[in-house]
Order: structure tokens, then C-alpha cells, then sequence
């Protein structure tokens, strides 16, 4: 395929990551302080018997996994279809930090995970790009991510003082995602050409910037609230 073409299809995918909404700071700039460590170990012993009840990797409960980019006359109109997909790595997330805002009921957690991997091995990709390229493929793919942080910060409810682990709940939320580095790999892309190893090295070069819009979709979309409440201790759960 020729120079140009390339070119023009970069660019466009750049423009389309240049005009995402701008990340709004999670919270108000007010002073942090971390929490005990002995807070710590709790939590990180809780979320490690809570992580060592799923399975290593953990396959995705949607199977297929259907993924809709963009739509008719938009830059992107693309349809990826993943089957069997597992998100390996999930034993090695640790919460790394919990600061509390002086002054305020809000929390900043801070959660690394050091290696995830997305195995897919299977998948279908059709549809447009800028309006005109064809997008096709299919056969295995490999998404690893390196040092990805989630940050979760937030209002928080806690009912009993005398065990904060017993009883919190999350009255606002805003996701954080930051992401040192990503590697992606998604063979048969764009078959007879040399374009399907052009859009993994970048999107490969592009993980944070796509990071951050995911981010934006997740905090616009407000279910997350609710699913991590739904994750932590509240004695409702065990009402019969």
C-alpha cells in the first residue's frame, strides 16, 4: 500500500485521539495523607482472597465479546468480534496506596496491576475507516499491558468506625486509568498488505492516549458506582 495512504490513515486516527474530551482532575486539589499501613495490609490481604477466588486467567463472561466502533459516516465504522477472550494477571494487582483528602470524605485508592494480558484467540474485525479503507482480519490476538495502574477516587460512606473494613460504600466515584505501556499484536489484520503491522505498532505507541479514552467512556457511562459498591463489605449483603 502505498506512502500516502498510510499517512492519511495515521493522521486520521490521530485526529480522532487529538479531539477526545480532555481528562477532568479527579479530585479537588486539597492535601492527601496516606492512611495507616496496617489499613493497608488489610485491604490488599482482602482484595488478594477476594482476587484468588477467580480463575487466572479469567475468561470474560460475554462470549463473544463484541466491541462497535464508531458508526456509518463517522471516521470509524468498525465491528470486533473476540471470542474465548481471558484477561490473564488478575493474582497480581495490589492496592498500592489509599490517601485520604484532609477535610473531606474522600478517598484516593491507587491499585497496580505489574503485567496483564489480553488473549484473544479469535477474532473478526470488519468495517471503514476514513470513509473509505476497508478493515478486515482475523486469527489470534494479544494485547499486553504493562504497570497499569486504576485509581479510583471518591466520597465514602463508612457505617461502622470501629471496623472500617465491615461496613464502606463509595457515594461518588471517578476512574483514573494510567497505563505505562501497552503491546499490541492482532494477526491477519489487513491480509495481502503490510497495514496491519502499521495500526499494532500504532496503537501500540498510542496505549495511554486510548487508555484515556477509555477512561472518559467508563466515568460518562455511570454504572461504575454501583459495580464497585457492589464489590465491597456492606451488611445489606448478608441480610437474608
Amino acid at each position: 500500500m502505498k506512502l500516502s495512504v498510510k499517512l492519511l490513515v495515521l493522521a486520521a486516527v490521530v485526529g480522532v485521539l487529538e479531539a477526545a474530551p480532555p481528562k477532568q482532575p479527579r479530585l479537588q486539589p486539597h492535601t492527601k495523607v496516606p492512611i495507616p499501613d496496617d489499613i493497608l495490609d488489610k485491604v490488599n490481604e482482602a482484595v488478594a482472597n477476594f482476587l484468588g477466588t477467580l480463575q487466572d486467567p479469567l475468561p470474560f463472561p460475554k462470549n463473544p465479546l463484541v466491541l462497535d466502533v464508531g458508526s456509518p459516516g463517522e471516521m470509524f465504522d468498525l465491528r470486533l468480534v473476540m471470542n474465548d477472550a481471558t484477561l490473564g494477571g488478575i493474582h497480581n494487582i495490589d492496592v498500592t496506596a489509599i490517601e485520604e483528602i484532609l477535610s473531606t470524605t474522600e478517598i484516593v485508592l491507587t491499585s497496580r496491576a505489574h503485567q496483564l494480558t489480553f488473549d484473544i484467540p479469535y477474532y473478526n474485525i470488519t468495517g471503514r475507516i476514513v470513509d473509505h479503507l476497508d478493515m478486515t482480519g482475523e486469527g489470534p490476538a494479544q494485547v499486553i499491558m504493562d504497570d497499569f495502574d486504576v485509581i479510583l477516587s471518591g466520597k465514602i460512606l463508612i457505617g461502622d468506625t470501629s471496623n472500617l473494613l465491615s461496613d464502606i460504600q463509595f457515594e461518588t466515584l471517578t476512574l483514573d486509568l494510567e497505563l505505562y505501556r501497552w503491546t499490541v499484536n492482532f494477526e491477519g489484520l489487513m491480509p495481502g498488505t503490510d497495514m496491519g503491522t502499521v495500526f499494532n505498532e500504532f496503537f501500540t505507541m498510542c496505549g495511554p492516549e486510548l487508555m484515556d479514552m477509555l477512561e472518559i467512556k467508563i466515568n460518562e457511562n455511570g454504572k461504575l458506582l454501583d459495580f464497585i459498591n457492589d464489590l465491597l463489605p456492606h451488611p445489606e449483603k448478608s441480610t437474608p
